[in-house]
C-alpha cells in the first residue's frame, strides 16, 4: 500500500512540474537504481527522492548511497539533491532536506 501512496505523491509532483513547463523525468534509471524525480533546467539539475511515512534524512541517505548525483558531477549545471517525506497522518509533506552537491571539476 505504501508503494501506491508514494506513487500518488510522485504523480502529483510530476504533474505540477510539467504544468509549469519544467523538463521532468520519473523513475530516471541510473546504474544503481532509479531517481524518483529528475528535473533539469539550463542552470540546475534537481534530484528528488521521495519517502512515505519515513524521513527526509532517509531519502537523502538513499540519494547518497546510490550516488545519484555522480552522472552530473562534471556537468556545468549546479546539482541540488532533495529528500522529501510525505506523512500519511498529516496528509502532506512534513519533512524535507536540500543539499547542494559538489562538482568534481
Amino acid at each position: 500500500m505504501k508503494f501506491d501512496e508514494e506513487r500518488n505523491v510522485q504523480n502529483a509532483l510530476l504533474l505540477i512540474f510539467s504544468l509549469v513547463g519544467m523538463h521532468v523525468d520519473a523513475e530516471y534509471k541510473t546504474s544503481d537504481g532509479r531517481i524518483d524525480i529528475l528535473l533539469r533546467t539550463p542552470e540546475f539539475v534537481y534530484i528528488i527522492e521521495l519517502k512515505y511515512d519515513r524521513s527526509a534524512a532517509e531519502a537523502m541517505a538513499h540519494i547518497d548511497r546510490k550516488e545519484y548525483s555522480l552522472p552530473w558531477s562534471i556537468d556545468r549545471r549546479k546539482v541540488i539533491e532533495i529528500g522529501i517525506n510525505y506523512s500519511s497522518q498529516k496528509r502532506r509533506i512534513d519533512d524535507w532536506v536540500v543539499k547542494n552537491s559538489q562538482r568534481l571539476s
